[in-house]
């Protein structure tokens, strides 16, 4: 009887110990034998894209004369300085003319040139792709190459057609080397008549790189960056402005021709400069840096500067520009709203005139009196005006929109900031 009882425990004990095993096991997970390395000093170098101007000669003697038929070379190297293939091309920028006469400078392309006579020595100056190898017997020039267009025409284009390919520095092959040499001819064509005497223009010719087709990426696909743009300068910012969509400028671009205007819906990222002097006080789109026709928001760190007349024009009825950041400087006035809606979320803004912020930020009076010209006031920094009692329309009205308050600093200077920030 007791080894019985003896045994029984024993077995009961038994199924006990394995209940609490296989409890055990239900909360616990398996362990399984592992092993890491860390493999270091791991380096991704992205590649170089560095285009270098090298030594050029353009018209050794500044006391040159022209006169009908004339023509000077110019001559300047492209070197491939970084580790990726590249294209590029060259274009005009910073193009300016007038008449000796009274020294003034004229933007091309105004309709007004301020010349009497409404002539514009752009116009008569051919460029041409190639090499000058001095006069013929008759008189003519002798140039090896092809007629581009004249100075006029290719700014209008944009671009100077000339374009090529740079192999990556050291990486020539059989097709490419990482240097060209660019030869260009300036004449002025035989028929330029007597309206042109004592007229003058200057310009630069700036070259421009992006990406090339050449370098795989790491799917084997050599055609990756076949997209890439090449960066915005003057002229291409004015085609991308007709374009619309989203534009960035990270460069300091002096605008010169007559209309900058934005034709299309634009996203606008400023982080350069954006300048103009046009003080034809006759027309907002040659008295304005930038003239607005369609919705547009503008935002960044850069300038909007016009040294002449207004920084930016508004006068598309129903569109909206936004103002999120940025510096807005004028002569008298920074933003001019003709028609549409200005919306303010931030910025600095400054009047540089005898006028004192008056105008700083202003609205054709008739059109805000009819609600076609309207300004929304919720952040920006403003020097001299007050957009709670704006001096700009009749009645001093406050243009901040509701939950916000405008904060006033006087400056050393005697100036007053004043900056709308969230009640």
């Amino acid at each position: 009887m007791t080894n019985r009882k003896t045994t029984k425990r024993a077995l009961i004990s038994s199924l006990l110990a394995l209940l609490i095993c296989c409890t055990m096991l239900v909360g616990t997970t398996f362990a399984w034998f592992t092993d890491s390395e860390v493999l270091n000093d791991n380096k991704i170098q992205a590649g170089t894209l560095d285009l270098v101007l090298g030594e050029n000669v353009v018209w050794e003697d500044d006391n040159t004369l022209w006169e009908p038929g004339f023509s000077k070379p110019i001559s300047f190297t492209l070197t491939n300085a970084g580790s990726l293939w590249l294209k590029y091309t060259l274009v005009f920028d910073d193009v300016k003319y007038g008449e000796n006469g009274d020294g003034t400078e004229f933007a091309p392309g105004t309709g007004d040139n301020g010349n009497a006579d409404g002539s514009n020595i752009t116009e008569v100056l051919d460029v041409y792709a190639g090499v000058y190898n001095g006069v013929a017997s008759d008189g003519s020039s002798i140039i090896n190459g092809t007629r581009l267009g004249t100075v006029h025409e290719l700014l209008e284009g944009g671009k100077l057609n000339v374009e090529g390919i740079l192999a990556a520095k050291g990486k020539s092959d059989n097709n490419y080397d990482d240097n060209d040499t660019i030869n260009l001819v300036i004449k002025m064509q035989e028929e330029a008549g007597n309206e042109y005497q004592g007229d003058w223009c200057s310009f630069d010719i700036v070259a421009n790189a992006t990406q090339y087709t050449y370098e795989n990426d790491g799917n084997n696909n050599d055609q990756y960056d076949a997209e890439a743009t090449y960066p915005t300068v003057a002229a291409e910012l004015v085609h991308a402005f007709e374009k619309g969509g989203i534009v960035a400028i990270n460069d300091n671009v002096n605008l010169v021709t007559d209309s900058t205007a934005i034709l299309a819906a634009t996203d606008l990222t400023v982080d350069g400069t954006i300048s103009a002097a046009r003080n034809n006080a006759s027309s907002a789109a040659t008295y304005s840096t930038i003239v607005v026709n369609a919705d547009t928001t503008i935002s960044g760190a850069g300038t909007v500067s016009n040294t002449e007349g207004y920084g930016i024009t508004l006068k598309k009825e129903g569109a909206t520009l936004t103002i999120n950041g940025g510096n807005y400087v004028g002569q008298c006035t920074a933003i001019n709203v003709v028609t549409g809606t200005l919306e303010i979320n931030g910025g600095y803004f400054e009047d540089t005139s005898d006028w004192n912020g008056q105008y700083l930020i202003n609205m054709i009076d008739a059109n805000y009196a009819n609600g076609t010209a309207s300004v929304i006031v919720k952040g920006g920094t403003f020097v001299n005006w007050n957009p709670a009692a704006s001096s700009a329309e009749t009645g001093a009205p406050n243009l901040v929109a509701d939950g916000y308050v405008v904060v006033e600093e006087t400056q050393a200077n005697g100036d007053v900031w004043y900056t709308v920030v969230a009640d």
